[in-house]
């Protein structure tokens, strides 16, 4: 008889927070009471704040430019798009890096820019930047490697990079080490000298507010035109 392996039932219990603002949302909503209370549980206590929250926009969030580094990063991309630099996005092979590249990509690739992208392969090179990867990309003649949800504690690859004429941005969010690489450009919130409020983004949203930046340094410059600006 073939055994058949069963995963086990997951009984999800919710946090009982204040009952009367949570039914109050529910009616004014017009939202289920499972909903009503997961915001409640995350001190969302009015309409405003709720309709925010499951609809926001671009006016909803901090400003970018709040990050450390990030206009350094911007000015260093635009450069490579301008003056026609390959660029290579290098990201962790977990979901949050995959879909960190493919935010990066999308956008770059819809203005055209010449854009390569490298994943580590998970059992043969393992997590971080790799000295045999970046020869890989250097010998595809990229200039300007931009790094997400890894970087942050790779110094010696970023030099080795480095010595072959490559530019790094790093776009992560692990811990950060005593001594930072020695990047163009190292965003991260949980710098100590970053002021961006919100410490806790996964490396693909610090990737959408690095794009936002690009976005619209972009567009001041005038680099569309007249022409449809990417979304």
């Amino acid at each position: 008889m073939i055994k058949v392996n069963t995963l086990p039932t997951t009984q999800w219990r919710i946090a009982e927070n204040n009952i009367l603002i949570s039914d109050q949302l529910m009616r004014e909503l017009g939202i289920n009471s499972i909903i009503s209370k997961i915001l409640t549980s995350r001190d969302i206590s009015n309409a405003d704040d709720a309709k925010r929250y499951l609809g926001p926009s671009l006016k909803d969030i901090h400003n970018p430019f709040l990050m450390k580094d990030m206009r350094a990063g911007v000015h260093r991309l635009i450069k490579a798009i301008y003056s026609g630099e390959k660029i290579a996005i290098y990201g962790d092979y977990d979901a949050d890096g995959i879909t960190s590249v493919v935010v990066l990509l999308k956008f770059l690739r819809e203005i055209n820019t010449d854009v390569s992208y490298y994943i580590p392969d998970r059992i043969e090179e393992g997590y971080g930047l790799h000295c045999g990867a970046i020869d890989k990309i250097k010998a595809d003649g990229v200039t300007v490697i931009v790094t997400v949800d890894c970087g942050i504690s790779d110094r010696e690859q970023i030099d080795y990079a480095k010595s072959l004429g490559i530019d790094v941005i790093i776009l992560d969010h692990h811990e950060v080490p005593t001594i930072l690489p020695d990047a163009v450009a190292v965003i991260n919130p949980h710098r100590s000298d970053c002021r961006f409020p919100f410490k806790h983004l996964a490396a693909v949203g610090i990737a959408f507010n690095f794009l936002i930046s690009l976005r619209g340094s972009l567009r001041q410059d005038g680099y569309w035109s007249g022409k449809n600006t990417p979304i």
